[in-house]
């Protein structure tokens, strides 16, 4: 199992170390590992177990897999990464993206499809195409997706140009518009406005 946070870590485990409990409520997270103030889990992942090693009688963390998956910042940057590179840790974790000031990573996502669709909270949307997000194989930054100015990114999506996306708002109400409403553009623009008026807190 791997969780990721707002502070770009990656804490993973095995499944069979977290503690046992009878009472139905688990135990918090925080308990589990050592995480900072203010820090928040953003995505979780579940990784299949590939066969018993003969030796051990053990399995292993399904690493092999070889799919993508992209973390994004409030401030618009990311980057995409093979999911095998990462193992179990520490309690600590492992740093996976690099944040700078007060951003925060807001995303965690699979790759699924060639376009990504992403909105600010001010109403602005972009679709980039996904081959132009760049790779790494280990910490960093990576590269600006979409100009946020005043604003934050407040999710991203993998589509396909001929999907639709729900954005919602602070007041509580949806709205479903289609991927190719919002033009193609290359990345580090500021997108399209959708809203003027009201503020986007989630898009599905």
């Amino acid at each position: 199992m791997g969780l990721f946070t707002s502070f770009g870590i990656a804490y993973v485990v095995k499944v069979y170390n977290l503690p046992s409990t009878r009472s139905g409520f688990g135990e918090p997270i925080q308990s589990l590992f050592n995480f900072a103030d203010g820090e928040k889990v953003i995505g979780m992942i579940r990784f299949p177990a590939i066969p018993k090693d003969n030796a051990t009688g053990q399995s292993s963390l399904g690493f092999e897999d070889e799919a993508e998956y992209m973390v994004a910042s409030a401030n618009g940057y990311g980057f995409r990464f093979p999911i095998s590179n990462l193992g179990e840790t520490t309690r600590s974790g492992r740093k996976i993206m690099t944040l700078k000031d007060d951003d925060k990573m807001i995303a965690f996502a699979p790759v699924t499809h060639d376009h990504l669709f992403l909105a600010t909270a001010q109403g602005k949307a972009l679709v980039i195409a996904a081959e132009h997000i760049t790779q790494l194989s280990g910490s960093g930054k990576g590269v600006i997706l979409m100009k946020t100015k005043d604003s934050q990114l407040v999710g991203i999506k993998f589509v396909s140009l001929k999907d639709k996306v729900t954005l919602s708002f602070d007041s509580g109400k949806d709205k479903e518009i289609t991927v190719k409403s919002v033009r193609v553009c290359n990345r580090g623009t500021q997108g399209v406005i959708l809203s003027r008026r009201k503020t986007i807190v989630k898009i599905t």
